[in-house]
């Protein structure tokens, strides 16, 4: 899905894939800035709309979505790039070409975490209760006893719920989000020996727990890396502002945009994008 107007045609494209609810629409803030030098795509969830079978598996995904890509992009250089849980699947893509042997010259994860992390342990649970009841009271055990009863009853947060809910919604959003988990579940990460710049806002380090480890708000460990560097010894991390979701808006984008835009031009070399011909062009 294109996501700005670009008149750029002989640049090199950037293709971003959509995050876990697979829809693309709030990556245009980090398509918009592109304009004037390149055409950036969104690749969208199979059965975000319709009746369509999500994916439940990460390299049949890539497979289906490579095969859109190539459409507009015949060969390389490709420029990849994945926003949250997306970018799982664009590294997918990644290997798949460049087991083809096509040349990516540039996979950039946007805030992107292992696809499969780390659980906290009892221990670390435990400490975090603590804190909790010792910072809210009695109140705390009321509050955590209702979030059990809504984990275990199947209720998603207000915020899924609302755009369930919103009128005229047709996005299967807890369809998507399902064979999301089912599919990252199952993967299995292989090593990248390539650069992999890795942006993400700052570090959420809300509770300290056990070996001097942190937890987020969202009851996650806080890896500088996210947990990608023994996969790929070259990561790079980037820190960008904003928070997982603001970092791809308004205004925040603009600095995010800015340092992928570098990280592209590094990576592509000065004249390099005139190597590649549209998809109208390479046929003729």
């Amino acid at each position: 899905m294109p996501l700005n107007q670009s008149d750029q045609k002989q640049a090199a494209p950037l293709f971003i894939v959509a995050g876990m609810f697979g829809n693309v629409l709030n990556l245009r803030h980090l398509a918009l800035p592109f304009s004037a030098e390149r055409p950036v795509y969104g690749v969208q969830a199979r059965g975000l709309i319709g009746d369509a079978a999500p994916h439940e598996d990460v390299a049949a995904a890539a497979q289906d979505y490579l095969a859109e890509i190539k459409r507009v992009q015949p060969t390389g250089p490709y420029l990849l790039s994945g926003y949250s849980g997306g970018g799982s699947t664009a590294y997918e893509m990644a290997q798949q070409l460049q087991a083809a042997g096509e040349d990516v010259a540039v996979l950039a994860l946007l805030d992107t975490p292992l696809p499969v992390r780390p659980s906290l342990s009892a221990p670390d649970k435990a400490l975090i209760k603590l804190a909790e009841l010792r910072a809210k009271g009695p109140g705390y055990q009321v509050e955590w006893w209702r979030a059990r009863r809504a984990w275990k009853t199947g209720n998603f947060p207000d915020a899924i719920r609302a755009a369930e809910a919103a009128p005229g919604a047709e996005f299967n959003n807890l369809k998507i989000q399902a064979a999301f988990l089912t599919a990252v579940g199952a993967y299995q990460t292989q090593p990248w020996a390539g650069p992999l710049p890795l942006f993400r806002p700052p570090l959420d380090r809300h509770w300290q727990v056990s070996k001097g480890a942190w937890v987020s708000a969202e009851k996650e460990y806080v890896l500088a890396d996210n947990d990608w560097t023994r996969y790929a010894p070259a990561l790079q991390v980037i820190e960008v502002p904003g928070n997982h979701e603001s970092m791809v808006l308004a205004p925040n984008v603009t600095v995010l945009a800015q340092e992928l835009r570098e990280v592209i031009a590094a990576a592509l070399g000065t004249g390099d994008d005139a190597a590649w011909q549209p998809a109208a062009a390479a046929a003729e």
